[in-house]
């Protein structure tokens, strides 16, 4: 069976992580922690975040995204973080990441 292609983004702060995938070749589907996005961040301002790397690059079709959260503290905002990290090595999530204000990391 071929490996299937994707790019990957961590978010980390204290004791909580985000591991960002973006498969190449998907349908546009979310999946958090093995449920739908819609499922996991059920607050509007999450769901917001969650699709806003991939509908400011017009890319929402292209690619499937998995995310995988752990630890404590805010997985949304984890989340966003994997996404800026993610933006540092690929520069059209970069430019998205920049525009809707996700691009803070900590170092």
């Amino acid at each position: 069976m071929a490996e299937q292609q994707y790019y990957e983004g961590i978010g980390r702060r204290k004791t909580s992580t985000a591991r960002v995938r973006l498969h190449i070749g998907g349908t546009g589907g979310i999946l958090v922690n093995d449920k739908t996005g819609d499922e996991y961040f059920t607050r509007e301002q999450d769901n917001k975040w969650m699709r806003e790397p991939l509908k400011v690059t017009g890319s929402e079709s292209r690619y499937n995204v998995t995310i995988q959260v752990s630890g404590g503290e805010s997985p949304a905002r984890r989340m966003r973080c994997g996404w800026a990290w993610l933006g540092r090595f690929q520069k059209w999530i970069r430019a998205s990441t920049k525009c809707c204000a996700a691009w803070f990391v900590d170092a």
